[in-house]
């Protein structure tokens, strides 16, 4: 999936991402629940703007259980595409967390 398949985008965030003098923004993109044709369901999930994009399809056996299971998806569970020594936050005002 690029970026372009994700069509029916339900939620976004951006956030500023600092690595020593180095800025740089990722955007973190949820796609709406659709049926897989096998069976259940899943919801896309984007995230741009680190060297290597990342782009999944959660599954789940219905629409709320596979957007529920994305919770754990997220930047901070998973330190492996988060450059190494980068502090994310959601604004230059908010708090920022550290990758390490």
């Amino acid at each position: 999936m690029s970026e372009t398949e994700l069509k029916d985008v339900i939620a976004e965030r951006q956030l500023v991402g600092k690595k020593g003098e180095q800025t740089f923004t990722v955007t973190v993109k949820i796609g709406r629940p659709v049926p897989h044709p096998k069976g259940d369901w899943e919801c896309p999930y984007l995230i741009s703007g680190l060297p290597n994009p990342i782009s999944i399809r959660v599954a789940g056996v219905d629409a709320v259980q596979a957007l529920y299971r994305l919770q754990g998806c997220s930047l901070k569970s998973s330190t492996t595409i988060a450059p190494r020594e980068a502090i994310f936050c959601t604004s230059s005002s908010s708090c920022p967390t550290m990758f390490t």
